[in-house]
């Protein structure tokens, strides 16, 4: 399964957190520029995602948040929402050499920067960010699993199932997923279109 594992994601205190990530061309610059900024990762308050980054624009720094459309039950029907693919993290851009970054942590919206090496932030690797901005379409992530295998575990994002996680039994070339659901304890068999399913 292709897959970018941003396992920088969340470096802080000398651990380390995994996070899976499969997005699909975005163009907030590539992974870095000729006036040496680059990315980094701040953690946010609680669905404080956005908040954080209009307070961080006001500075001046750029903020990515890759998004994906899903399907959420409120009040008794179905609505298509955008959420964050990493919550409560943004990513920044900016130049350490030459931006004001330790304003970030004062930011309305922000907890703190992750990642330090001698007081200085850690930089994501410019080939994760690549690969997130290839599969994002602005902040819109266009394609949640490129690549699927038989076996793999993901979750429906849209649809009478949403947010239920289930097994791929087989795919098609028509664009639909097989999918093994568990309902009411029993393993039921659901055709799914290939749009509607993300990573467990």
């Amino acid at each position: 399964m292709v897959m970018v594992t941003v396992h920088e994601l969340a470096v802080e205190k000398g651990s380390t957190t995994g996070v899976k990530l499969a997005c699909a061309s975005s163009k907030p610059a590539r992974g870095g520029s000729a006036s040496g900024a680059r990315w980094y990762v701040a953690q946010t308050h609680p669905r404080s995602e956005h908040l954080g980054q209009s307070h961080l624009e006001r500075q001046n720094f750029r903020g990515f948040i890759p998004r994906f459309k899903t399907t959420r039950r409120q009040a008794r029907r179905s609505v298509t929402v955008m959420a964050p693919l990493f919550p409560g993290y943004i990513f920044v851009e900016f130049c350490p050499t030459r931006d004001r970054w330790q304003s970030i942590n004062g930011t309305v919206g922000i907890k703190h920067r992750v990642g330090a090496s001698q007081g200085r932030p850690t930089p994501m690797p410019a080939s994760a960010m690549n690969a997130i901005f290839e599969r994002c379409d602005g902040d819109e992530v266009k394609s949640l699993v490129p690549d699927l295998r038989v076996g793999d575990q993901i979750r429906i994002t849209r649809g009478p199932f949403s947010d239920q996680l289930a097994a791929i039994e087989s795919l098609d070339h028509s664009g639909r997923v097989r999918v093994l659901l568990d309902i009411l304890g029993r393993a039921t068999r659901v055709e799914v279109p290939l749009r509607s399913v993300g990573p467990a």
